[in-house]
């Protein structure tokens, strides 16, 4: 196909393939249609896509048969990275979701950072299985979970490592709620109501201790960690 020049005319104009005009302005807005990305510049020297999905609006790459990988916005807010019609990057809301398995190496930063860091303006959320070979973390906290007493509890870690439970009765310990390989637990048991309340487990306990204080408002410590096939419980008491 020959070159084709556009000359400046009323904004969103369609231009066919085939007209030939002898000037173009950045003044005004433009628009270039018979193809899959659809681009036209407005004033200030904005470049702007339509909203869509890969295969038919967006920022694509010369070469690439698809119109699969580069950048698209599925609509207001949102932008989206593909890479061979798969989501690898999306930014929404001003979060950034890196999806799949995303490597992050060769990290290397300088000025006010320092040196080899990645850093977060705010606290990020990971969600799904975080693995690294060597990760050095400092002012890591939990947060302490409010558990509901029950005379039968269920432990589940997805309420954090550390939970508080008053006692106003006998308590039986249950093997964790979706238990992962590798969870621990630290069950923070303080003796409410009229005091003396029991524990009961079939877990396997450090020493076979299990005998919990029975003063009110006494506390014990009792920390679980699941193996995949056996709950290891270790009772610490006497907290006053």
């Amino acid at each position: 196909m020959a070159n084709i020049k556009i000359s400046e005319l009323n904004p969103l104009s369609t231009v066919a393939d085939t007209t030939v005009f002898p000037t173009v302005s950045a003044g005004n807005n433009y628009k270039l249609t018979a193809s899959v990305l659809k681009t036209y510049a407005q004033t200030g020297g904005i470049f702007k896509a339509d909203e869509g999905g890969t295969g038919t609006t967006g920022y694509s790459f010369e070469g690439d048969g698809g119109f699969d990988t580069g950048m698209f916005s599925s609509g207001d807010g949102y932008l989206q990275f593909y890479s061979n019609n798969t989501k690898v990057v999306e930014i929404a809301s001003g979060n950034i979701t890196l999806l799949g398995h995303p490597t992050i190496e060769g990290i290397t930063a300088t000025g006010a950072t320092g040196t080899g860091k990645l850093v977060f303006d705010n606290a990020p959320t990971f969600s799904g299985t975080v693995t690294t070979s060597t990760l050095t973390v400092k002012d890591v906290r939990d947060t302490v979970y409010a558990a509901t007493f029950a005379s039968t509890f269920t432990p589940d870690a997805a309420n954090g490592a550390i939970q508080n439970v008053t006692l106003t009765g006998g308590i039986t310990i249950n093997a964790f709620a979706n238990p992962q390989i590798g969870q621990t637990v630290t069950l923070v048991l303080t003796q409410g109501g009229s005091g003396s309340y029991a524990l009961t487990s079939t877990m396997k306990f450090a020493g076979g201790l299990k005998t919990l204080s029975t003063a009110v408002g006494s506390v014990d410590l009792l920390t679980i960690t699941y193996t995949g096939s056996v709950y290891y419980a270790s009772l610490v008491t006497g907290f006053v």
